[in-house]
């Protein structure tokens, strides 16, 4: 999770770039707040219904799902996002992440 909050504060620095970063991400107004969407490992129990979710590593092709990566004042947090809502944007409305969907579908996210 460093590299994360490193990146961020390449961003705040201005030696990097939000359209230079790998993943889709988004830095608030403030520049507090910062998140990077990607793929996270998780398990799942013998239901397929998510058991486990590991935010700060990169899942293969059989146990992975699309996570937000928070990093807020220097503390790291992942949250999950559903299956079928695949992130092509993220940004920050003021005190809102907003994300938008492949087909078109938005998510509102409050901090």
């Amino acid at each position: 999770m460093g590299e994360i909050s490193l990146l961020h504060k390449k961003l705040i620095s201005g030696e990097s770039k939000i359209n230079d970063c790998d993943y889709i991400c988004a830095l608030s107004d403030t520049k507090e707040d910062f998140v990077i969407v990607r793929k996270c490992r998780i398990d799942r129990n013998a239901h397929k219904i998510l058991s486990n979710f590991f935010p700060d590593q990169e899942g293969n092709e059989n146990n992975v799902i699309s996570c937000i990566i928070w990093d807020s004042d220097g503390m790291i947090t992942g949250y999950p996002i559903p299956d079928k809502f695949n992130v092509i944007s993220a940004k920050f409305l003021g005190k809102q992440l907003s994300l938008e969907s492949d087909n078109g579908e938005k998510e509102i996210w409050v901090l």
